[in-house]
């Protein structure tokens, strides 16, 4: 789903032994570059805050390419229909950790499982220093050859979302901009998990996802489950999140209700 519907802290992520996975090609893909100008997915989202509950439905639609982009129009839904005309934006791609300035550093053995079954991992750690930002950035990733998951990001509370590999299986990333710290941790749980939209069932790989952010003296903690499906314009067919705040805490479902790929 579009990084404007999913709010930032709601992250809600092919290598033998001692061998690299497949390289980062020079610009992420696109989650919605695949499907033909026209098709659409209705997305439905439920916030729970302070005991009361609120939600919306919108529709995404592809309405057009812009320097080979896809533009997506949103509208919502207002008095049960959705308005026109719509609002419009070009999608904006996560980034490769190294054109986040970071680099490889070590690679170790490993293994994680995904559906009771253990898979061997080339385990890949990045970073970066970059003193006068005061920035640090520490990427490690897990990745198996076996593995498929579909183009998704880890999507950062502040700054640049990182782009993840397909065959990466779990993850673990933290940023530190002056006295703020961030850090993610997501992991694949299962392939092929069922899903209806509208009727029909989508086989889902599901991720979990955890972030904590620190700083000035306060602790925010997110807990997030994500599904995805190549099928589906986006990629992101449901996310469900809770966040932990100093003033409450707030929980969000958002999943696809429908959707279509024009032919």
């Amino acid at each position: 789903m579009p990084r404007y519907f999913v709010p930032a802290l709601c992250v809600c992520l092919l290598t033998g032994p001692g061998t690299a996975g497949p390289v980062e090609t020079t610009t992420p893909p696109n989650p919605w570059v695949q499907f033909p100008i026209g098709s659409w997915l209705v997305i439905r989202t439920k916030t729970t805050s302070g005991g009361q509950t609120a939600g919306q439905r919108v529709k995404l639609t592809i309405v057009g390419m812009e320097k080979n982009r896809p533009v997506v129009g949103m509208a919502r839904e207002i008095n049960g229909q959705f308005q026109t005309p719509f609002r419009a934006g070009r999608q904006v791609n996560g980034f490769w950790p190294s054109q986040l300035g970071m680099r490889l550093r070590t690679t170790e053995s490993s293994s994680h499982t995904i559906d009771g079954r253990p898979y061997h991992c080339t385990v890949e750690k990045y970073e970066v220093e970059d003193p006068p930002h005061r920035l640090i950035r520490n990427l490690t990733l897990w990745r198996a050859r076996q593995i498929v998951v579909p183009y998704r990001e880890i999507v950062v509370d502040r700054g640049a979302n990182v782009a993840l590999m397909s065959d990466v299986v779990k993850a673990e990333y933290r940023v530190a901009v002056g006295p703020r710290t961030t850090t993610y941790k997501l992991e694949v749980l299962h392939q092929d998990e069922p899903l209806t939209i509208g009727g029909r069932t989508v086989k889902c790989t599901l991720e979990k996802a955890d972030a904590v952010v620190e700083g000035n003296n306060e602790r925010i903690s997110i807990e997030t489950e994500r599904w995805l499906s190549s099928l589906v314009p986006g990629h992101v067919v449901k996310t469900r999140g809770v966040v932990h705040t100093p003033r409450g805490v707030v929980e969000k479902e958002q999943w696809v209700e429908a959707f279509g790929v024009t032919q």
